[in-house]
């Protein structure tokens, strides 16, 4: 393992952090921290929140944890996707970049398309041909992946956490 102490990050607001230490079997995950903000009500009443990083806590989780680097998953925009949300990831993306550099942490950028193949889980042409939801089936056999590499890890039922595991695992051992 060429790194003792890495970050792996799925930076959406359902994403997450994986932290790695000594050894494959020392790992924490944290849900990515986010701030809820109440930004009025739907047409049926409920209430309506935004979603932001919350840069402080993120901060924080990475000067306690002193990673020798971080990799970060480098999403870019989809179609079909909303331009609002798309620019709330882009604009934590770059959040994240910057308190890498503001702490003197080395990053890498790792594209969803390099880990996932790397790592075995990326083969569209195949989806395409059993009919499934494409997405839905990516994010659930790195879910199936995630708890076969680290079986101690606290995933549960989260894309996001598996996914941050296993930008890291990549990360550490491709890279």
């Amino acid at each position: 393992m060429k790194y003792k102490r890495a970050i792996g990050i799925d930076p959406g607001n359902s994403g997450a952090i994986a932290f790695i230490y000594d050894e494959p079997e020392d790992l924490i995950i944290f849900d990515m921290p986010i701030v809820k903000e109440k930004n009025g009500k739907t047409k049926k009443g409920k209430d309506k929140y935004k979603i932001y990083l919350d840069e402080l806590e993120f901060k924080e989780i990475l000067t306690w944890a002193k990673p020798e680097i971080v990799f970060i998953e480098k999403s870019q925009a989809m179609p079909k996707q909303g331009v609002s949300s798309m620019f709330h990831y882009a604009v934590s993306f770059g959040i994240i970049r910057g308190i890498c550099i503001g702490l003197n942490i080395p990053y890498k950028l790792i594209t969803p398309t390099s880990w996932k193949k790397g790592l075995g889980i990326h083969n569209k042409r195949k989806l395409k041909r059993t009919g499934f939801d494409i997405k839905k089936e990516l994010k659930e056999k790195s879910i199936q992946l995630a708890k076969q590499l680290y079986p101690k890890a606290d995933i549960g039922k989260s894309d996001g956490r598996a996914e941050a595991l296993l930008i890291l695992h990549y990360g550490i051992f491709f890279l």
